[in-house]
């Protein structure tokens, strides 16, 4: 159906809503000024040609708040809501606590009223009772929930608040991530000589290892090389004189062969010599 169409026809049976929204659901919300407008629109069954079914919200149309009244503690739930129903009030519902793992009633009752606009206070008898809790009628000392400080939680002198708007303002001046951010502002603030450079390069600084040192103690089978240059063995030969007796001529020959050392084998041949005596 064309939304001209079904504007032109809430606009004859109720006249001009507060607003008009379509959910995802393809419903339509609509929000209406007074509660005679919410009576016609609860009676509409059609939009021209088409049947329509026309709900109060579950939860857009009623609000709750929270009185405390130590005189209501014993005062049952039911009663509770039976006597303030006048007040536009149609559910009370105590809360309770646990304590040594039971669960034990409180001052505190919650009430639900039929109506999204809560009231400031709710008449129970002769008693007056605020709804809410607001500052302005605390008398208790201010204690902070983010750092457990003797200051509101909105105030600016928190050290968590100057701490969050110092990470998001390093955040934006240095166009990194949160993370890095916080992790910037929490090393300088534990190191304060520390500058922003050095610290925003050492949480980014990996640190590896390139080359593996790896020790073996040498084999006693295996002999230990040296790297000097081996030189060659010096072998000495004794040469021992032979003393030999000249004898008159025409006697036999005699050969006489240079003594050598025995333990140098390998020159037999090399220096040796024959001397022949005639």
């Amino acid at each position: 159906m064309s939304p001209f169409v079904i504007n032109k026809y809430i606009h004859s049976c109720i006249g001009e809503p507060r607003n008009i929204k379509r959910l995802r659901s393809g419903d339509l919300l609509i929000d209406t000024i007074s509660a005679t407008q919410s009576a016609s629109l609860l009676q509409v069954t059609k939009l021209g040609q088409a049947n329509v079914t026309v709900t109060s919200h579950k939860t857009l149309n009623v609000c709750r708040g929270v009185i405390s009244e130590v005189d209501l503690l014993y005062v049952p739930e039911e009663e509770i809501a039976s006597e303030l129903s006048d007040q536009n009030v149609c559910g009370a519902k105590r809360i309770k606590m646990r304590k040594e793992g039971q669960l034990i009633d409180t001052k505190h009752v919650t009430l639900t009223f039929n109506s999204p606009d809560l009231p400031k206070n709710s008449k129970a008898g002769y008693l007056n009772c605020p709804i809410g809790h607001d500052c302005e009628n605390c008398t208790a000392a201010p204690l902070c929930v983010n750092c457990n400080g003797e200051h509101p939680a909105f105030s600016r002198l928190c050290p968590k608040w100057k701490s969050e708007k110092e990470v998001q303002t390093t955040k934006v001046t240095r166009n990194i991530s949160y993370a890095e951010a916080r992790r910037l502002v929490q090393s300088t603030r534990v190191r304060p000589n520390t500058s922003y450079a050095s610290a925003l390069k050492s949480s980014r600084t990996v640190a590896t290892q390139t080359s593996v040192g790896i020790q073996t103690q040498p084999n006693k089978t295996q002999p230990i090389i040296s790297s000097k240059k081996k030189e060659n063995p010096t072998h000495i030969v004794q040469r021992k004189e032979t003393v030999i007796e000249r004898k008159p001529k025409n006697l036999t020959q005699k050969t006489v062969n240079k003594n050598r050392s025995p333990s140098n084998s390998s020159l037999d041949g090399i220096i040796s010599d024959q001397i022949v005596w005639k």
